[in-house]
């Protein structure tokens, strides 16, 4: 898995510092198209993430990425330096990766997670586009995220509706 991520972050470098991206354009955001789709998992490092064992690599080294496409989660890191953008991993059966800069929406998301970039946190929004949980200074296990997730109204309801449909 260690390789995996390994791979992943050496096409975001060049992704990062090689291609620049404007700004998303009209009001739509990460956070709009997101909403009622995707749970969100925001990573906040204290260190670059182009920097070796950072907050943000170690806790991407340790998801279990199967229990992520199940519950929808897309994970975003905010960009420390600069911090004018931010990563977004698609988590599919091969992921994508989308590199945001938008000074405006990369502030939106550090405000909304209380990002400070003093310290590392993981922050989980949820499909409502509301702040659920703040992990400060350490990550959670995927079972404590998991349990924190499957005990929300709506993914209890994608739990019956799949038990439903399974009939």
């Amino acid at each position: 898995m260690r390789v995996f991520w390994g791979i992943i972050f050496l096409g975001l470098g060049f992704c990062a510092y090689g291609v620049h991206q404007p700004a998303m354009a009209g009001p739509k955001n990460v956070l709009d198209e997101s909403r009622w789709h995707n749970r969100l998992v925001v990573t906040c490092s204290k260190r670059d993430l182009f920097k070796s064992n950072t907050f943000a690599s170690d806790y991407m080294d340790t998801i279990d990425p199967d229990g992520f496409m199940d519950r929808d989660i897309m994970l975003l890191q905010i960009l420390k330096k600069p911090r004018t953008g931010i990563l977004a991993i698609i988590l599919t059966p091969e992921p994508r990766l989308q590199l945001i800069r938008d000074p405006e929406l990369t502030t939106m998301i550090a405000e909304k997670v209380e990002c400070n970039g003093r310290e590392n946190s993981i922050a989980l929004i949820g499909k409502d586009g509301g702040l659920k949980k703040i992990w400060p200074h350490k990550a959670p296990s995927n079972q404590t995220l998991f349990e924190v997730i499957d005990a929300m109204p709506m993914r209890q309801m994608e739990l019956r509706d799949r038990l439903k449909y399974a009939d």
